[in-house]
């Protein structure tokens, strides 16, 4: 290449990749790609569909999914509910009143052993117990 002349594909930052689903080949911004180099979305869409599922999955504890805040759920998709709460529910007899907190004791949100679990009437009252007792509710989520 003569002096001062420069390819442009050097320039720009692409570089050949492999789509890890596919195999297609495609060119790309090496910032810009997926990190598992996929072509595009439908392929890493359908990756991860197929490789990140039950225990692979970071959301997943013994066979059963955690939610988010780190409760562990049971039930259908659509229809779960907290494994605290329903464990309180049979503990109790009836359903829980959609006011009442679940609490548990340890601080532990995976320990779902009754001896573990207190029922508040409101948020309120489950408040005032961490207030009493000096800790804060910064990381719970109201129930």
């Amino acid at each position: 290449m003569p002096k001062g002349v420069y390819d442009r594909t050097v320039m720009s930052g692409k570089k050949t990749f492999t789509c890890y689903l596919c195999g297609k080949t495609f060119r790309g911004h090496r910032n810009k790609v997926n990190k598992r180099n996929f072509c595009d979305r439908s392929c890493y869409g359908k990756w991860r569909s197929i490789n990140v599922r039950g225990d692979k999955h970071h959301n997943w504890i013994d066979g059963r999914p955690k939610h988010s805040a780190g409760y562990i759920c049971v039930g259908e998709k659509g229809s779960r509910d907290f494994e605290h709460r329903v464990i309180m529910e049979r503990h109790l007899g009836r359903k829980l009143y959609s006011g009442e907190v679940v609490h548990h004791e340890n601080g532990d949100k995976s320990d779902n052993s009754i001896e573990n679990l207190v029922v508040f009437e409101s948020n309120s009252e489950h408040q005032k117990y961490h207030h009493l007792k000096g800790n804060t509710l910064q990381n719970d989520i109201k129930l």
